[in-house]
């Protein structure tokens, strides 16, 4: 269960993600630069070696999460943080997402992100076939969840539409706003869930400008209002290697 939003307007954009996930899995720290063929900003999962979310540094942003609607038996199956690590550091990312697309048959269900300003890719996999989404969307959000998954879907789109119908003009604050759990009273249905077992862990928000990328991050512990303080990374982008 995670939810991801965004919102584009020129070379300007801001994606905020909240991560769902078992309170007993380790929290992660918060993001560094890490220095692949290229250098991104992504915090790392502590258990699975990989990330859930990064930026690069040409200013994409990676997103990873869970595709529950499809299940697939997957021997022996490949942590899925680890594509987004793939795809973040690579000097060639078409050619990495080759290298990925050769053993799809190693990871369980998933949907990819891929947010360049005002352009959204969506490639989901559910265990059989890669399906891939194109289209400008200046804003949007999109949201998984592993207990009642289309109900809790709808209602958290309704939220969003809420905002961004409105007769003013949609910002960050909206976003965040919307991630702190904005029209749902439920809290387990809520953007900042809480199941007692499965809760939001942390919150991520990424701005990325012309020159620099700015990684935001805090550590949740659901519903509580109290989460501990954001940390801020930095990332300087660099123009695409020729």
């Amino acid at each position: 269960m995670c939810t991801i939003s965004w919102l584009a307007g020129g070379n300007d954009l801001t994606v905020m993600f909240n991560r769902d996930e078992s309170v007993a899995r380790p929290a992660a720290p918060p993001p560094v630069v890490h220095a692949g063929r290229r250098p991104f900003l992504a915090p790392r999962d502590p258990a699975g070696g990989g990330t859930w979310l990064a930026v690069r540094a040409d200013g994409t942003v990676l997103a990873l999460l869970n595709n529950y609607h499809d299940t697939a038996d997957v021997d022996d199956p490949l942590s899925r943080g680890g594509i987004i690590w793939q795809l973040a550091g690579a000097a060639d990312p078409d050619a990495a997402r080759e290298r990925i697309a050769a053993s799809l048959n190693r990871y369980p269900p998933f949907h990819l992100l891929t947010i360049r300003y005002a352009r959204v890719r969506r490639d989901t996999w559910n265990g059989r076939r890669l399906e891939s989404f194109r289209e400008p969307m200046p804003h949007g959000m999109f949201t998984t969840s592993s207990a009642a998954g289309a109900q809790v879907a709808a209602g958290r789109r309704a939220a969003f539409a809420s905002l961004t119908n409105r007769r003013r003009p949609l910002t960050a604050r909206h976003l965040r706003i919307f991630h702190d759990g904005f029209g749902i009273d439920d809290p387990a249905a809520s953007v900042r869930m809480d199941r007692g077992d499965r809760r939001t862990v942390s919150q991520s928000r990424i701005r990325v400008t012309s020159t620099t990328a700015r990684f935001s991050y805090r550590i949740c512990h659901g519903r509580e209002r109290a989460p501990d303080e954001w940390t801020h990374s930095g990332l300087t982008l660099q123009p695409p290697a020729q």
